[in-house]
């Protein structure tokens, strides 16, 4: 009887163990993948976001046991390189709709999501994919439209050699044929001789307005390249520290930004951890489904600082507002305008389909050797 009793407590006592440890069990890590770009001309604005969103979510690692996981955006590298997918919870990063198309090829049929936080052209949408930068409609056509007005005369575009710039190349000179305004031309840069083609073209056409799409290094060689007119330079891609660093060369020039230049504050990639930490929970509990990220994130409002932010229900981007800024040549900030009211993300605002851009940009892959940019 004994032995039945001694029994029966070492299996209630085992039973009772098994319990608390299941209840109390560490967490498995949170798998985030990090997309970086270490050298090329992205490396200043990556270098920028990245510092910032690790420094948000290392607040929160110790909470939900996060494992920050960085590869470089090289985009062959990449392909060979990236974790397997079912090792993953959340990817984030890249700087452009080129690494963000690399990712999502890579990411095709599993669950995992992915918040691409540069800007893009607005061509791209997928289930999986949630934008966090700006996209044309919110950031360069409202600015051109503004340029129109006090600039007469032609436009003329430098961008990347990629399918971002192409196609944004695209979309802006069908903007500026509805506005009945001269599109002269544009340039994708690769090596020396296009920066000479951009400056013949320059000194033969004499446009009132250049838009820069080059991003980091790139996009501050512009004003090294090529002489000074009278053109307006609006720059798209580039952020507040690399115009300060341009103050002497590019005073009275315009910059865009979807946060308001010079306030100590929240900014784009404060939005990405605000986004970021919404799944943290659901994604370690591993509960994660698609369709319960679509209810917890769309339409969802989150503060960042005094602006309330929006996540798009229709297609997965940000509501953002539009500053529009120059420096004088000692660098002192100027904002020029201010948008009262933030800008829903309207993908592919053209006349075409969104089937024709897409196919326009598989040609453009095709013909380049699976490559989405040089």
């Amino acid at each position: 009887m004994r032995a039945f009793q001694l029994t029966v407590l070492s299996l209630l006592l085992c039973a009772a163990a098994a319990g608390i440890w299941y209840f109390y069990r560490p967490e498995p890590p949170v798998q985030i993948v990090l997309i970086t770009d270490e050298q090329g001309e992205y490396r200043l604005l990556s270098q920028g976001l990245q510092a910032s969103l690790q420094r948000g979510l290392q607040n929160w690692r110790r909470e939900y046991h996060i494992q920050l996981l960085p590869y470089a955006s090289d985009l062959k590298a990449l392909a060979q390189h990236f974790p397997p997918p079912a090792k993953i919870d959340l990817v984030i990063g890249c700087v452009d709709s080129p690494c963000a198309r690399q990712v999502l090829g890579l990411l095709e049929n599993t669950p995992v999501p992915f918040f691409f936080t540069g800007n893009s052209e607005g061509l791209l949408q997928h289930p999986r994919l949630w934008h966090l930068g700006a996209i044309s409609n919110q950031s360069i056509f409202p600015a051109l439209a503004m340029a129109l007005q006090t600039h007469t005369g032609g436009i003329y575009f430098v961008g990347q050699e990629s399918v971002q710039s192409r196609m944004q190349a695209a979309l802006l000179s069908e903007y500026a044929q509805l506005h009945k305004a001269t599109w002269q031309g544009e340039v994708f840069v690769r090596a020396d001789s296009d920066w000479q083609t951009l400056r013949g073209d320059l000194q033969k056409q004499q446009p009132a307005i250049l838009i820069n799409a080059q991003c980091g290094l790139a996009g501050m060689a512009l004003y090294e390249k090529i002489p000074r007119s009278k053109a307006l330079i609006i720059n798209t891609c580039l952020n507040e520290y690399e115009a300060a660093l341009l103050a002497e060369h590019a005073s009275g020039d315009w910059f865009l930004s979807v946060y308001q230049p010079g306030v100590d504050g929240f900014s784009q990639q404060e939005k990405m951890v605000s986004l970021a930490v919404g799944l943290l929970e659901p994604l370690q509990k591993k509960t994660f489904k698609a369709s319960y990220l679509s209810i917890q994130l769309r339409n969802q409002n989150f503060l960042q600082g005094n602006d309330m932010s929006v996540v798009d229900n229709d297609n997965q981007h940000i509501w953002h507002d539009l500053y529009i800024y120059s420096m004088d040549t000692t660098g002192k900030l100027k904002t020029l305008y201010a948008q009262t009211f933030s800008q829903r993300p309207e993908l592919v605002p053209s006349q075409r389909s969104p089937s024709q851009w897409e196919l326009d940009a598989l040609i453009y892959w095709r013909n380049r050797g699976g490559k989405w940019r040089e």
